[in-house]
């Protein structure tokens, strides 16, 4: 799965730097020069970063000209999701939207539709067929998660 982590605002300047709109709280630990970006159309290598004001600015390697830097307009630039250092317990929230939500016998309760961030816990939204169920996002209640579906146990009454 892959995460937006900017998009291409346009050029800056006359040696190919492009300004970005950042989509990622983490813009310093993904903005680097060597990393490699993502696209519709392939992938871009990070030849230059500068900070500029709250936002940033990067030049591409083999996009060293504003008309090359130019082209690049619009272009949405991703991470892959899955990287090799993550472990089997760590997860993005968009992966868990659209598995299906079972109780601990493995009986079908929904389906993940949401992830809300509350003052106290998170809370995931599960779709049923009769309406949508707010789920306290705490180990107790969901004792399980892969990339295939997420285990609940629901306190009595909380599906019925």
């Amino acid at each position: 799965m892959r995460l937006r982590v900017a998009t291409v605002a346009g050029a800056v300047g006359l040696r190919g730097h492009v300004r970005l709109i950042i989509h990622t709280d983490q813009p310093a630990e993904r903005l680097y020069v060597g990393a490699r970006l993502l696209t519709d159309e392939g992938e871009l290598e990070i030849a230059d970063v500068r900070a500029a004001g709250r936002g940033y600015q990067v030049a591409f390697v083999g996009h060293e000209d504003r008309t090359s830097a130019e082209a690049l307009r619009d272009r949405q630039l991703y991470i892959d999701s899955q990287s090799e250092d993550e472990s089997d317990d760590e997860f993005f929230y968009h992966d868990l939207i659209g598995l299906p939500a079972r109780d601990l016998q493995g009986h079908h309760l929904g389906q993940i539709s949401g992830v809300l961030a509350m003052p106290a816990h998170d809370v995931i939204e599960v779709r049923t067929d009769h309406g949508t169920v707010l789920v306290p996002f705490v180990s107790e209640i969901i004792p399980h998660i892969d990339s295939t579906e997420v285990r609940i146990d629901p306190p009595g009454g909380l599906f019925s």
